[in-house]
């Protein structure tokens, strides 16, 4: 999870925890106050009135007991938010992103004169497809052909918002979040080969995917979607409607993976 994700999530839940402590300061107002008398537990309910502090017995009322309980389980979490808050937002600050080229320039100067493919490991899907066409039936040749001619087809690729691709692949790719990097490396190991936030269309709908893949066996494309944010109403619901239209589109199989 980046950090965006991880101050969205603690952002969101200290609304709603501050939107149930304001009800609950109303309905209930004070906090819990306890006395041991003769050996029990004496619960009171105390507040400021006038300036003054009151205190009343409550111990026959566990409904207000709660209220208190789960005003000070609020307060205190509340508290705990703001501080995990304030961490997140030093630690992104001071944050190293793992950019190639600035890893590259940190390299002695003999590193510098030679091209930026040679830091990077060779295009092993090209490879395997090639070894596939050396010692294929005809079927296994003609698919193979898909396979390379997707591979080396030009693709228009998603031009939204570019400054926030910040995470860098081992093979020089810049992507939007950790976990979509995770998945690349995934794919790299399994050379699947596939294509970064490509433009798609279904009807009159142009549709920006995280990853377009394709099967080698049999030249299937797949649909894939990173559901980073399951928390959020609105992003789901357009969430849906993506997966809705994929699914429209035959034959390629759709896929979602939930953080």
């Amino acid at each position: 999870m980046d950090f965006e994700t991880m101050l969205y999530r603690l952002e969101d839940l200290e609304k709603l925890y501050n939107e149930e402590l304001k009800q609950l300061e109303l309905q209930t107002p004070g906090c819990l106050y306890g006395v041991k008398r003769d050996g029990k537990q004496n619960y009171l309910q105390t507040q400021i009135i006038d300036g003054k502090s009151l205190r009343h017995g409550i111990s026959r009322d566990p409904d207000t007991i709660r209220r208190l309980c789960r005003k000070a389980y609020l307060k205190e979490a509340l508290q705990n938010i703001g501080e995990n808050k304030k961490c997140l937002i030093t630690a992104k600050s001071r944050f190293t992103t793992l950019n190639s080229s600035r890893i590259i320039q940190n390299l002695p100067d003999v590193y510098q004169t030679l091209p930026a493919e040679y830091f990077f490991p060779n295009a092993q899907n090209r490879a395997l497809i090639d070894d596939k066409l050396i010692n294929a039936t005809a079927e296994d040749a003609e698919i193979a052909a898909k396979v390379k001619a997707w591979i080396e087809e030009p693709y228009e690729q998603g031009t939204f918002m570019p400054e926030k691709k910040v995470h860098i692949t081992s093979r020089g790719e810049k992507m939007r979040s950790k976990n979509e990097v995770l998945h690349a490396e995934v794919m790299y190991r399994n050379h699947i080969p596939f294509r970064y936030e490509p433009v798609i269309h279904i009807g009159t709908t142009a549709l920006i995917l995280d990853f377009e893949a394709m099967r080698i066996r049999d030249a299937k494309i797949i649909y894939a979607e990173h559901c980073g944010m399951p928390h959020n109403k609105e992003y789901m619901a357009r969430h849906k409607r993506k997966m809705e239209l994929y699914e429209s589109v035959e034959p390629i199989k759709c896929v979602t993976k939930k953080t």
